[in-house]
This record gives structure tokens, C-alpha cells and sequence, in this order.
């Protein structure tokens, strides 16, 4: 009779190496960690933005040690303090946020005009988007006026967050077949209203296009352009009344001049006032000159001396760093060599042990729930990672089910199976 495999434990978040050695490494300060998860945060926008996937799971570590250092320690009911501080890091009303930041602003796809309001889950791989109409009388996404947009920030590598949601809404517009109008029963009279929208909109006309040729409205407050001439006239003008006032008179000095000053300065300061009649008058004596500037020259020596010598070491650095490069693109290309005989071979190219090889670690299968084992078939089929998901309660379940399968190495970062899950779906279905 064979004996039942031990499921993978599951580690909890505060147990991880990884995790432990992360929140060791930040400041007790409660004001330091917010600057420190600020600028995780803008990692991860850069992260995304140049599609460095491994930079993505780096920050989402670390900005989740900083909130549960802010908990004091604790992982849990840390939400509310993440909560408050999403709420410092968002995005300024009306502007465009950046990953990883809450905030709302004013989309126009296709002529359809749209408030959305991004809701982050801190720095992991699924956030929301919130989709209100700016025109309850035109079609919109949703007979209800309203649909709360389920995005995965790992596939949208190199997109911005308007571009990213203008993908999803043109995708969501394509499997419903257009616009759908907004039914009477979900048209609010209390409609939500956006104290920034006005300004938004002054520029974008109802049928999405920008206000162009004197469509905009004007602004009464605005100043009026000045022409060239009115320009030099103020200008001049300004110019008499600081005469009168002052009894100085603006003098353009070219840059000998400012560098004659800037000596006369400097030697003030060095060498020392003298007081006459209540009035600071510099003692500047022909030997003391003589001896400053001459001190000064020497200093320009050194630093041209020093120039020169900087200059080359970095020649030499740039000399040895194409050489580095060179022997690396070498040893490159001598391993793709030998990996392409290797499989011409018919042998395997992995550089771990292979079974019946001293030093090879026979991995135990995962156990997956029914479920798991469901959503991962369907992945491995070409489904997408939301397949057969309908509700908002769905995708959240969904998401754990691919925390899960991600932390069982079945799914990479960007939930497309692995070597390993491909494997395990294809034993069980023999």
C-alpha cells in the first residue's frame, strides 16, 4: 500500500528568509519608511516601464515590509495601514498616476469619455480600475454606468497606466460588440461628482476630440498676450523707475567682468576688511595681492594636473571595460555554441544535476487542490489567467489561486506556466 505524499506547507509571509532579511534591512523611523516605500514605489513604476520582471517581485518585497513595519511588525491588520498609505503616495486629483498609485483621471477612448479611478492591492501583480462615465446619455461600457476593470500590471511591460487601461477597454469594447447604452434603472440623478473634471474637460469637447480653434473656453482671469513692442516698453519702464528709486542703473557684464568680481570677493574675504569712518573698505596691498594670486595659480595648476590625471585613468578604465566586454561576449557565445550541440544531441543543456548524476534533488509534485489543478489546465491550454471568472468576488478568489500556483513554481511572474506545470498538467492527464 503506498503511503500519502505530505502537501507543501504553506510559509507564511512573516517566515520567509527573504522577507525576514528585507524588514531587517529597513529604518525604525516611521518617516523613513514612508520615503523608503515611496521610492520603492517608483522602482516599480521604472520596473514596469522597462519590463524588468524580477525588479517587480524586489519591490512588491520590500514595499510590503515597509507597510508591515508600519503595523509594528505585523502582517496582520496591516491593511488599514497600507491603505493610509496609498493615500499619501496617490497621484494628484486629475493627473495621470503612475503604477503602483492610486488616483483618478479623465480617459477619452474612442470618443468615449471616462473617469477612472485606479485602486492599487500595494505592488502586487493585480489592481483595479474603477470606469464611471463623464456622459450618462451616450453608451458606455455597461448597461449599469459603471464596471470595475480587472488588470494584471505584468501584462502590460512598457505601458503606462492610461495606455494600459485604454488596451483593456478597447479589448472589453471588442467582446461586447461596441457600446452598450446605459439603462434608466442605472442612471443616477445623484451623479459622483469630480471637483477637477471641470478643468479636464475644458479642453476635450463632448464627442471625445480636443477643443481646437477657439472651441475652448476662455478664461476670464486670463492676461492677454503681449505684443514685442508692449514687451520692451514695460520693460523700459521698469527699468526708469528703478533709476528713480534706487539711482542705480542696469550694466551687462560679460563673463571677464563676473570673474574679476568674483576675485575681488574672494580676496575681501581672505585677506580682510579695514574700517574707516564707520565705512568697510578691503586692504588689498600689492603684496598680498601679489601672494594670493599666485596661490590661486598654483591651485588652477594642480587642478589641470589633477584633470589630466583623472583623464586618463578613465581612458584606461573605458580600455579595460571593453576588454571585460569583449572576453564576456566570448564566453557568450561559446555557451550558445555548445548548448546548440548539446541539443543537436539530443542531451539536455540544464547545468543542474540530472537524475542518476551525483548531487541531483528529486523535487516533490505539488499537490493542487481541485481547483488549482482546473485553473492551471486551462492556462497551459492558452486560456488567460481569469478564464471563467465573472464577478468581482470571483477574481479575488482567482487571485489567491495564482498566488498559490506562483509560490508552487507552476506559474512564473507573469502567470504562464512552467516547465514544471506544463510537466505536472501532462502526468495527470496521462
Amino acid at each position: 500500500m503506498s503511503r500519502k505524499k505530505a502537501p507543501i506547507a504553506y510559509v507564511p509571509l512573516e517566515e520567509r528568509p527573504e522577507f525576514i532579511a528585507a524588514l531587517a534591512a529597513l529604518p525604525d523611523d516611521p518617516a523613513e519608511l514612508e520615503v523608503r516605500a515611496a521610492r520603492v514605489r517608483q522602482l516599480y513604476h521604472d520596473a514596469l516601464l522597462a519590463g524588468d520582471v524580477q525588479a517587480l517581485d524586489d519591490a512588491d518585497l520590500v514595499y510590503r515590509a515597509c507597510v508591515v513595519k508600519l503595523n509594528g511588525g505585523a502582517n496582520f491588520g496591516s491593511a488599514a495601514v497600507q491603505d493610509a498609505l496609498e493615500a499619501k503616495l496617490a497621484s494628484p486629483a486629475g493627473q495621470i498616476p503612475e503604477w503602483g498609485q492610486a488616483g483618478a483621471f479623465l480617459l477619452e477612448v474612442d470618443g468615449l469619455r471616462m473617469v477612472v479611478k485606479m485602486c492599487p492591492d500595494g505592488l502586487s501583480n493585480h489592481c483595479g480600475a474603477e470606469l464611471t462615465p463623464v456622459d450618462y446619455d451616450q453608451p458606455f461600457v455597461s448597461e449599469t454606468g459603471f464596471t470595475h476593470q480587472y488588470l494584471r500590471p505584468a501584462a502590460h511591460l512598457g505601458r503606462t497606466v492610461d495606455q494600459a487601461v485604454r488596451a483593456e477597454v478597447l479589448e472589453v469594447l471588442a467582446s461586447r460588440g461596441g457600446r452598450i447604452p446605459i439603462t434608466a434603472e442605472f442612471n443616477p440623478k445623484n451623479r459622483p461628482v469630480w471637483p477637477w473634471l471641470a478643468d479636464a474637460l475644458a479642453g476635450v469637447r463632448p464627442d471625445g476630440q480636443l477643443a481646437m480653434f477657439g472651441d475652448a473656453p476662455k478664461d476670464p482671469h486670463a492676461k492677454a498676450p503681449m505684443s514685442n513692442a508692449d514687451r520692451q516698453r514695460a520693460f523700459r519702464e521698469r527699468q526708469r523707475k528703478l533709476k528713480e528709486e534706487q539711482g542705480m542703473q542696469a550694466v551687462l557684464l560679460d563673463e571677464s567682468e563676473r570673474q574679476l568680481i568674483y576675485q575681488w570677493r574672494e580676496q575681501r574675504c581672505v585677506i580682510g576688511p579695514d574700517r574707516q569712518d564707520g565705512v568697510v573698505v578691503p586692504r588689498l596691498t600689492s603684496d598680498r595681492l601679489s601672494a594670493e594670486l599666485e596661490r590661486l595659480r598654483s591651485a588652477v595648476e594642480e587642478l589641470e594636473a589633477d584633470q589630466k590625471r583623472m583623464g586618463a585613468e578613465i581612458y584606461a578604465l573605458k580600455k579595460e571595460n571593453a576588454l571585460l566586454e569583449g572576453e564576456r561576449n566570448e564566453a557568450y557565445g561559446a555557451i550558445k555554441l555548445w548548448e546548440n550541440r548539446l541539443r543537436a544531441a539530443g542531451q539536455s543543456t540544464d547545468c543542474r544535476p540530472l537524475p542518476g548524476e551525483a548531487g541531483h534533488v528529486t523535487v516533490k509534485p505539488a499537490r493542487l487542490t481541485p481547483n488549482m489543478r482546473w485553473v492551471l489546465e486551462g492556462i497551459c491550454a492558452g486560456k488567460p489567467a481569469d478564464h471563467g471568472c465573472a464577478g468581482r468576488s470571483e477574481f479575488g478568489a482567482r487571485s489567491q489561486t495564482l498566488i498559490a500556483l506562483r509560490e508552487r513554481g507552476l506559474l512564473n511572474h507573469n502567470d504562464e506556466p512552467t516547465e514544471a506545470g506544463r510537466a505536472l498538467v501532462a502526468k495527470c492527464a496521462g
